[in-house]
């Protein structure tokens, strides 16, 4: 059973509609009711499945982002300020792994609604999804998806 520790401070609805209109996007209403709940925090377990990355299949949650997070890396705002250039302009970070790469929620396109994993270490000069690699249909299924990790 998933477990989320270290989360902030309870987010309201308001809060929510804030984040969207600061964003200018709509959020799935799965990472909604999870950001309602938690508000990022640190996974246990931690382990997620990663569909075509052949020499790294399983990941390792670090953190979810999360709303006015004590840790600015930890801030949805500022992970997406400082990502927006970087980032296919659809995705979304919304957790980081133990290696630094960004967990993002494809919000528009064909893959709208997606979970994938962004792979920093091979990131390309201009923002492709060369360096993305799918996990989950939705964010519910990513979740459901986390397990103990077998190393």
């Amino acid at each position: 059973m998933l477990e989320i520790q270290n989360s902030g401070r309870r987010l309201t609805m308001q809060d929510l509609t804030s984040l969207e209109e600061e964003l200018s996007l709509v959020l799935p209403d799965s990472y909604r009711a999870f950001l309602l709940k938690h508000n990022g925090g640190r996974p246990v377990p931690e382990a997620f499945p990663i569909r075509g990355m052949k020499d790294n299949p399983v990941g390792s949650i670090h953190s979810f982002l999360g709303v006015d997070q004590r840790i600015e890396s930890n801030n949805l705002m500022w992970t997406h300020q400082t990502l927006k250039h970087r980032l296919p302009p659809n995705l979304l970070a919304v957790a980081y792994t133990d290696t630094g790469d960004s967990i993002c929620i494809s919000l528009f396109g064909k893959d709208k609604g997606a979970v994938v994993l962004w792979d920093i270490q091979n990131e390309p000069q201009v923002p492709s999804y060369a360096n993305v690699y799918f996990v989950a249909d939705d964010f519910q299924t990513f979740l459901d998806t986390i397990h103990p990790y077998e190393g």
